[in-house]
């Protein structure tokens, strides 16, 4: 505003008065629209805008949280080719066409184009460059970021049509037939607005055609709004007993008001982006596209659970959105990290008796059987976990023979953060007195005879041994 009131032949005094005069009607008119479409800063309108700031100072000083993902490979930042990439493959061929015949009429004619709209031009260019690179400078990235300079991209575009129209209307002679040049205009907003609808209901699957739309999008950059997700919990829907389902899914509260069961959000305060215990704490895990890309929770627990093929897919636009995978539902999460540094992490385990029914009891002198799970962080394949049952002195009081590691892969095609599961026969000694005792875990070094290191259990897993002949609890 400043710069359009200062080309005014007027006095400084003038344009700075017609310029705050204009700047204050706009920005109370902005506003009033700001709160009367926006029904929370009816309720919390302080609140609300200083969570506007507060979120807007964050995401501009730091990458995204979970990465990104750029030329085929998770990111932190995907630097500053990210959103000429993006303007390129969300925008379309006739936008592409309008800015090539304003670039050729600039050429062409540059003193009659710069002469009629060369202050125009300079202004949405500037403006939409300056934009730009403003929100190249902030660490966190996102498509929707540069929305705002789309309209002054467009409007280019647009002036590039219409020079092209007038020049070709200047060189008709009166009542010649080129001057029904200016028919073509509907012709050119049929056809973007053909390759919007194309994508009915799911828009933001558009991705130009012209660079190979979605398939060569999901190789180049991040994709994925929660579109398809409404077709998973679908899916899920039509499935025996899907009102009693837990399945854990990306983009959670996009997923759940579709899904009749139980959508898992968290376990303990851990989420799927951070680890996959939800994963195995669930009946179905719904990978997504941009989960996928970036790598979410980690290499080897999105290994885990594609090493089988996904019980479906939804796939919108020739890009595969989500899969669905069938999961452990554990009947316990460890919820505190449980690691040792460069070895693994518990994550869970199941217990249960001879006949694979679940206890959380046991008599002295029986046997029980624990599957471990775990995520491999380094630990070598010869150095096996132990476990053992301990009272509150640290006596043993059960000892667990290791039955199988079980994994999907081979140890050497292993990624970080693969998921394992140890299965052991737990052996309460006869001697065991009634009471409550806990798990210990520890990573044996066989060729030393050392012990590697004790995990942290505490008394997060424990077992309730009750007096010979007496009832087990049911669980």
């Amino acid at each position: 505003m400043l710069v359009l009131h200062a080309t005014r032949r007027e006095s400084w005094r003038q344009v700075m008065r017609d310029w705050l005069k204009h700047l204050l009607l706009w920005s109370l008119a902005a506003g009033l629209v700001f709160v009367i479409l926006w029904p929370a800063m009816w309720q919390d309108p302080v609140g609300r805008v200083m969570a506007i700031v507060n979120d807007a100072l964050r995401a501009s000083s730091s990458p995204h949280p979970k990465g990104s993902f750029f030329m085929g490979q998770p990111v932190p930042d995907p630097g500053w080719g990210f959103y000429p990439l993006v303007t390129l493959f969300r925008t379309t061929p006739i936008i592409w066409l309008g800015w090539v015949l304003l670039i050729g009429v600039i050429i062409w004619r540059p003193r009659q184009l710069l002469a009629r709209r060369g202050f125009g031009l300079a202004v949405l260019l500037a403006y939409a460059v300056l934009y730009g690179l403003l929100v190249t400078v902030g660490g966190k990235k996102q498509d929707r970021y540069i929305l705002p300079a789309l309209p002054a991209l467009t409007t280019l575009a647009a002036v590039g049509y219409a020079e092209i129209f007038d020049f070709a209307s200047s060189l008709a002679r009166p009542g010649s037939a080129i001057l029904r040049v200016k028919w073509l205009v509907p012709l050119v907003v049929l056809a973007q607005a053909v390759l919007v609808l194309l994508h009915f209901p799911y828009y933001f699957t558009y991705y130009n055609p012209l660079l190979g739309g979605g398939p060569a999008a999901t190789r180049t950059m991040l994709v994925g709004w929660g579109e398809g997700l409404d077709q998973a919990a679908g899916w899920l829907n039509t499935q025996p007993g899907a009102a009693d389902k837990d399945v854990v899914a990306w983009y959670s509260t996009t997923f759940e008001p579709y899904f009749v069961g139980h959508a898992i959000y968290k376990v303990e305060e851990e989420k799927i982006s951070r680890t996959s215990k939800p994963g195995l704490a669930a009946d179905y895990v719904v990978l997504y596209v941009n989960q996928v890309q970036r790598e979410l929770p980690s290499a080897g627990a999105l290994q885990y659970f594609r090493a089988v093929p996904p019980v479906y897919t939804v796939t919108l636009q020739g890009i595969e959105y989500a899969w669905i995978y069938p999961s452990e539902h554990l009947q316990h999460v460890i919820a505190d990290e449980v690691r040792l540094v460069g070895q693994a992490e518990l994550l869970g385990y199941d217990l249960s008796d001879a006949e694979g029914q679940p206890v959380s009891a046991a008599r002295p002198d029986s046997v029980l059987y624990l599957s471990l799970y775990w995520e491999w962080q380094g630990k070598a394949q010869d150095e096996p976990i132990g476990i053992s049952l301990v009272d509150a002195e640290g006596v043993t009081r059960g000892w667990g023979n290791p039955i199988e590691t079980k994994a999907p892969l081979p140890y050497s095609e292993w990624q970080e953060g693969m998921v394992v599961r140890d299965d052991f026969a737990l052996v309460i000694f006869p001697d065991t007195p009634p009471g409550t005792y806990r798990l210990a875990a520890w990573i044996d070094r066989p060729a030393t005879g050392e012990t590697v290191g004790v995990f942290p259990l505490e008394d997060q897993v424990t077992l309730q041994v009750v007096p010979p002949g007496s009832d087990l609890p049911s669980e």
